[in-house]
């Protein structure tokens, strides 16, 4: 049973693994949240909408 649920939780480097992950997604979100705010935000529908302008 314990195969099963195996999580990888006894890796060497899980510590660092998740820590890194935290940050990432964090950092994804504070880009995310100031591009939002500084009204920096470009898509494709944004770029195709004055491109017919």
């Amino acid at each position: 049973m314990n195969a099963l649920l195996h999580l990888g939780l006894d890796h060497p480097n899980f510590v660092w693994i998740a820590v890194t992950a935290v940050l990432a997604f964090a950092a994804g979100l504070g880009v995310a949240t100031l591009r939002v705010f500084t009204g920096e935000e470009t898509t494709a529908e944004t770029e195709s909408a004055d491109e017919l302008r």
